[in-house]
């Protein structure tokens, strides 16, 4: 029983340890400024759904929001990003939408967030008003903030990592038509 020679495809530009291949789109895969990115990418959005997690009584769909944008985010950096043949096109469409799902729940963190604010200040008597963390209004107020900072900040390398998976798809896709 002989098997047959399996086909040969040409090599793709994003073989990067092929000895028979062709160059390598870049001399290394990620240089240290797209790995800083990806990186606190990831922490930014994990600790975002986190929050989303441990305060979802009191976000509400934000909260919900907040774990999917963390789960899609791990997915797609696990799975699209940190592979041998990482998948740009792939990773690019799904952060994008992850940006666009972490974009609503800033807005709906925002939101709730002025909410608590108008509720505390509805009752002020002074011009001064103090809320003590100790308190439900308190902890409330501190829980929305928090979540307000986190998703800002998620929602923001959300968007400067889809810009830099677009980028390099497209010299992907810029490289492979010149070698063909």
């Amino acid at each position: 029983m002989s098997e047959a020679p399996p086909e040969q495809l040409p090599p793709s530009p994003l073989e990067y340890a092929s000895a028979g291949g062709p160059t390598p789109v870049l001399d290394v895969r990620y240089r240290p400024a797209a790995t800083f990115l990806i990186t606190v990418t990831l922490l930014a959005a994990v600790a975002d759904g986190a929050l989303g997690l441990l305060y979802v009584d009191r976000l509400g769909l934000a909260g919900g929001l907040l774990i999917g944008t963390a789960a899609v985010v791990m997915f797609v950096i696990f799975r699209y990003v940190s592979t041998a043949r990482p998948a740009f096109g792939r990773a690019a469409v799904a952060t994008g939408m992850a940006t666009a799902v972490a974009f609503v729940a800033h807005v709906l963190v925002e939101s709730g967030y002025d909410e608590q604010r108008r509720q505390i200040l509805k009752n002020a008597v002074g011009p001064v008003v103090v809320v003590h963390v100790e308190s439900d209004r308190g902890a409330r107020l501190a829980t929305w903030e928090l979540c307000r900072y986190g998703s800002a900040a998620a929602a923001f390398l959300l968007l400067v990592l889809t810009c830099y998976l677009v980028v390099r798809y497209l010299n992907v896709v810029r490289a492979s038509k010149a070698r063909a």
